[in-house]
């Protein structure tokens, strides 16, 4: 396991965030559905972002600024909303951190043992600098906050058991929002993506989009 001092995010310059400083009371984790140079390209050049991204060899890329510095507000959760002991919260950018998994389709694919590493030591360093974090709760993947618009992110093939019990020590879960049967339709469909990169991230995009948009109707 990579040693926590030797995890220096690649900084990464985009425009996509506010200069504005947020306390960070909640974690959220996506999958990118498509590769890092695609990931960083759209952070890049269009209107969204993350704090941080973790290839699939666990190299982490700070997108905006967050690891030793004020965190500013990035543009990865949207419209989003979620109700924790009877408390409602919509608006996610304002006070949580967006950590994007590198991976096509994180409801057919494994996230790697290098990223379950990374994001040990990620979640390690923002838990010590917010506090409320050492509640595992605050830990969401973007389907609990934004399912009702259809996403589905991290997805079924992350191991939710294993980070709670591996960063907090504690049996806890967290349920996904598509099911075992929509996730194994979907894993048919990949047979048929291209091995051509650019078409590649083009057909799991699209596949992702396909699937939000039947999952929100």
């Amino acid at each position: 396991m990579k040693d926590s001092n030797l995890l220096i995010p690649k900084s990464v310059n985009t425009k996509n965030y506010d200069n504005k400083e947020i306390s960070i009371e909640y974690v959220v984790l996506h999958y990118t559905a498509c590769d890092l140079n695609e990931t960083l390209n759209i952070f890049t050049n269009l209107k969204a972002s993350a704090h941080l991204v973790v290839d699939f060899d666990g190299a982490v890329y700070e997108v905006v600024q967050c690891w030793n510095k004020p965190v500013l507000r990035a543009w990865h959760a949207g419209d989003s909303k979620f109700t924790v002991d009877n408390k409602f919260l919509s608006g996610f950018n304002d006070f949580s951190l967006g950590i994007e998994l590198v991976n096509f389709n994180g409801n057919i694919f494994d996230y790697t043992e290098d990223q379950y590493n990374s994001l040990k030591i990620i979640l390690d360093n923002f838990i010590n600098r917010f506090p409320v974090l050492k509640d595992p709760k605050r830990v969401l993947g973007h389907e609990h906050i934004a399912g009702f618009r259809g996403k589905c992110d991290p997805g079924t093939r992350f191991d939710w058991s294993r980070l709670y019990k591996t960063i907090y020590n504690v049996n806890l879960n967290n349920e996904c929002l598509i099911s075992n049967s929509a996730a194994k339709s979907l894993k048919d469909l990949a047979d048929f993506a291209p091995k051509e990169a650019n078409r590649k991230n083009d057909f799991f995009k699209t596949l992702s989009l396909l699937t939000e948009n039947l999952l929100s109707k």
